[in-house]
């Protein structure tokens, strides 16, 4: 069954998430997409600081994605859907420019790949070649 978000009724990305925090004793938790869930913690915030730093300082391109991937990885939904909810938050990629699949695709090989993670394809990548 998909879940829809609670604020903006998005169906991609969607996580519970607890209306008030675990360490202050909530147990109620509403479904947010992976944009306002971050709005609430913070996430978004993280995205963009990163981006930006990327645009003042020119990270390489590992230091791109080890501090990328683990941003992207919570609110990955797909490749193609992925790289459209990065652009419509306004985070730019390592180049300045918007994202596409191949961008994500990308970003998420080199941080398995200098993690010494496993790297599988995602099944969301099947799912966008038909």
């Amino acid at each position: 069954m998909k879940y829809l978000c609670f604020e903006c009724g998005n169906d991609c990305a969607v996580r519970a998430h607890h209306v008030v925090p675990r360490e202050l004793g909530g147990t109620k938790k509403i479904p947010l997409c992976w944009i306002c869930s971050g709005k609430v913690r913070d996430h978004y915030t993280r995205l963009l600081s990163v981006a930006e730093q990327n645009s003042t300082k020119k990270l390489t391109t590992d230091q791109f994605a080890l501090q990328m991937w683990p941003l992207i990885e919570p609110m990955f939904c797909g490749y193609k859907s992925t790289a459209w909810y990065l652009n419509a938050a306004g985070v730019k990629s390592r180049s300045g420019g918007i994202w596409h699949a191949s961008t994500v695709s990308s970003v998420e090989r080199k941080y398995f790949r200098l993690t010494g993670g496993a790297w599988l394809p995602s099944i969301y990548s099947l799912e966008e070649e038909k």
